[in-house]
């Protein structure tokens, strides 16, 4: 239902309803009950407040033209676009929008999915068609509940309860992507994902090897297999001795997940314009990345962003 002050709207429909006009001192996991570190947050030495617009997110008032809509630069992502647990200041559109002196508009929501995300730019492609979009692009493993009558926040799915595999989440990206290239006409969309993505590799990484150490025999390779096949080919002995701990399936679970995080950071270096970045600092709640992070991510930003 579109409200009274929506009908002149450019995008009248492109708002998060339960948080128009919002202004909250907490936001998500950044709240003392909720942070991941009590101490860290009570320490943390800048003032907080998330002011959110009249159409919900954490922004100005978007001006009221097309035109001058079209010279804005558009971004698109979840709470750390948004800036949980940092300052306004502290978040990377805000950095942007200093660093280029160019209005930037910052379409982000806590839980977003990239499904959330791609509908949202498609959205702005086919009605502003602006000069530049940036995206930071969320978490694979989130999906959308597919009932449309449900407002934005109520469709998040965490994925949680899924049983997608690597394989899938990596097509339903593909997939994503695709949709957006295919309506962005003369848009300059720069791709980029959210520090640390390649981190579930490293984990995946030390718990094969973790796994392997306390197993190894005498006559077993110092180091474990890399995939399926590799492991397949072992001494008949040492396949023999893995199956009677009770190991070998779950060695192959883990073998075939890293085979597919690794064809996933494969596909997001194809993909992505800005090379990844680890996290360097710490928002108040002790998840979400800080200044410093934001910073250097802009700075990756800036050769791509046509400045026209």
């Amino acid at each position: 239902m579109m409200l009274p002050e929506q009908k002149n709207m450019v995008l009248p429909d492109l708002f998060c309803i339960g948080q128009r006009n919002r202004i909250v001192s907490e936001s998500g996991i950044d709240s003392l009950s909720h942070c991941l570190d009590k101490k860290h947050f009570k320490t943390y030495p800048h003032d907080i407040e998330y002011r959110l617009n009249s159409r919900g997110f954490r922004d100005q008032e978007w001006p009221g033209l097309v035109e001058e809509l079209q010279n804005c630069i558009w971004c698109f992502g979840d709470s750390f676009t948004k800036g949980i647990g940092v300052p306004y200041s502290h978040t990377w559109v805000k950095i942007l929008e200093s660093k280029t002196n160019k209005r930037c508009i910052n379409i982000s929501m806590n839980g977003a999915s990239n499904q959330w995300i791609a509908r949202k730019i498609i959205r702005v492609l086919e009605t502003v068609a602006p000069k530049n979009i940036v995206v930071q692009w969320s978490f694979l493993s989130r999906f959308e509940i597919e009932d449309e009558s449900l407002c934005d926040e109520d469709r998040q799915d965490s994925g949680k309860s899924s049983n997608r595999t690597h394989a899938d989440l990596l097509d339903q990206f593909n997939k994503l992507i695709n949709q957006v290239e295919i309506v962005k006409n003369k848009s300059n969309i720069i791709h980029s994902f959210i520090p640390g993505y390649s981190c579930a590799t490293e984990n995946i990484d030390s718990e094969i090897d973790k796994i392997w150490q306390s197993l190894r025999g005498k006559n077993w390779p110092l180091s474990p297999p890399l995939d399926q096949r590799q492991l397949m080919n072992l001494d008949p002995n040492i396949l023999s001795e893995l199956t009677q701990f009770n190991t070998i399936n779950y060695l192959i679970q883990l073998l075939n997940e890293r085979v597919s995080i690794n064809q996933l950071t494969n596909t997001f270096n194809k993909i992505l314009h800005v090379s990844e970045i680890q996290p360097q600092d710490l928002g108040r709640d002790g998840f979400h990345y800080d200044i410093i992070t934001a910073t250097e991510f802009v700075s990756n930003l800036l050769p791509l962003i046509f400045h026209q």
